[in-house]
């Protein structure tokens, strides 16, 4: 969104305790100025003018629906720094596609298009890439688990799937909900490369550790 003049701090309404910076900004949609609060704008929360977001409230009827509360927290996540998992997207340069931040219904579009069923949560490919349509899919919470790319706090030995057992280094993965087996090594990178391994010979769902 387009800032057009900063215009200071102001109390948001005669009743409020604390003032706020507010922007002049122009609106993506109309392309008519209005003002809004800055926190708003930098949070996501804000996407154009009242009239505008009235007129989409009114079209796409969506406000509310599950599809529209994946839509609000992509967002958040990646826009909003109070959000409670910032840290994980928004503080670590994952954003959100111009086309889906300014406009919902793109979003519901590619949603329909792709696969989307309330028993489905919106999941990126590459964990570590955007939210955009090339890098995104609908799957299930199993997948999801799959594709994380972060070794759990209790995991001293710094790889996925490997963990440190009565004197060695022991490899597993979890596959279609079974637990596999894949052996324990003096060494936690040998452990980490059995774990790899499984992952590229099996063509599964899990992130690897990058170590082959």
């Amino acid at each position: 969104m387009k800032v057009i003049e900063d215009l200071g701090t102001k109390l948001p309404k005669p009743t409020s305790k604390r003032k706020r910076r507010f922007w002049l900004c122009e609106c993506p949609k109309c392309e008519q100025p209005f003002e809004t609060m800055a926190d708003s704008v930098k949070a996501g929360s804000v996407s154009g003018c009242k009239a505008c977001a009235n007129k989409e409230k009114t079209i796409h009827g969506m406000s509310g629906t599950r599809i529209h509360h994946i839509w609000q927290g992509i967002l958040q996540r990646c826009n909003n720094p109070k959000a409670e998992i910032y840290q994980h997207y928004g503080a670590k340069g994952i954003t959100v596609c111009k086309e889906w931040q300014e406009d919902f219904q793109v979003f519901y579009k590619w949603a329909n298009e792709n696969g989307y069923t309330k028993l489905l949560s919106i999941d990126r490919k590459d964990v570590t890439g955007n939210y955009e349509p090339s890098n995104c899919r609908w799957e299930t919470p199993l997948v999801q688990s799959q594709n994380q790319n972060t070794v759990r706090k209790t995991n001293t030995s710094g790889y996925k799937g490997v963990s440190f057992k009565a004197g060695k280094y022991e490899a597993s993965i979890s596959d279609n909900s079974k637990r596999v087996y894949l052996g324990r090594f003096a060494e936690a990178i040998d452990a980490a490369k059995a774990y790899d391994q499984y992952v590229l010979d099996n063509s599964t769902q899990h992130t690897t550790n990058g170590v082959l």
